[in-house]
């Protein structure tokens, strides 16, 4: 909601398959997301070696739940000669908008490794690779029809985060590791312990030996799932 702030449309990304959550629950998963947000969702399918069962994938998907608040879907790497039958027949049976699709592009693929982590710094040529998928998106993606779902969303009303009083309470200082190897956050986790009062210093594993000076608390454990540090396990002293 605060980044959302003075923008035009907020578009809130997809996590894993769109009924995961928590577990084998749909708690805190996109499907949660959309239903708590009051938000019509658009289902990103892959399109690649199939036909007829990807009509099947979007039957069970809107059928999973009856409040399934899917509006719309998106093809992924499809063949172009299929997208005319597969449009027509998605709006026909289902009552959906079928909202084009990207066919498959060499040029733009990305690599992956442990946990399917590589980070935007390590991409060659990034930004050539995004000015490919914009012109494609240009081309067969109805970027309007996208606009126009997004404004069916229900208004959000949030009452503007106020951190608590905590008096005399001391500043914690937290040490986080950030560096090649520790590169995975979510920049408004960090922005939260912050605004909650924390002073977060950082400093690199890779290079340091201590921690730095007058810290309480060091996370850098606690994200090492979250990192790429099994890459960088012989160097991290």
């Amino acid at each position: 909601m605060e980044d959302a702030q003075g923008a035009d449309l907020a578009l809130m990304e997809g996590v894993m398959g769109y009924y995961d959550g928590i577990g084998l629950t749909e708690r805190a998963g996109s499907y949660d997301l959309a239903c708590a947000t009051h938000s019509p969702a658009v289902l990103v399918l892959d399109g690649r070696g199939a036909a007829q069962s990807l009509l099947a994938q979007i039957k069970g998907f809107l059928t999973y739940r009856s409040d399934s608040r899917i509006a719309g879907v998106l093809w992924n790497r499809l063949s172009p000669s299929q997208y005319p039958a597969l449009h027509e027949r998605v709006e026909q049976e289902f009552g959906i908008r079928s909202l084009g699709y990207l066919p498959k592009l060499e040029a733009v693929t990305l690599e992956s490794r442990h946990l399917g982590l590589i980070t935007a710094e390590e991409v060659l040529q990034l930004q050539t690779k995004l000015d490919l998928l914009a012109d494609q998106a240009e081309c067969t993606i109805d970027l309007d029809g996208i606009q126009s779902l997004a404004e069916r969303a229900e208004p959000l009303q949030e009452e503007p985060y106020t951190p608590p009083d905590r008096g005399d309470f001391c500043r914690p200082r937290i040490a986080v590791a950030r560096d090649r190897a520790f590169c995975f956050y979510y920049a408004d986790s960090l922005r939260l312990l912050e605004h909650l009062g924390a002073e977060l210093c950082y400093f690199s594993p890779l290079v340091d030996s201590t921690l730095p000076q007058g810290v309480t608390v060091s996370c850098w454990a606690a994200v090492i799932q979250n990192s790429m540090a099994r890459t960088w396990r012989r160097t991290i002293r």
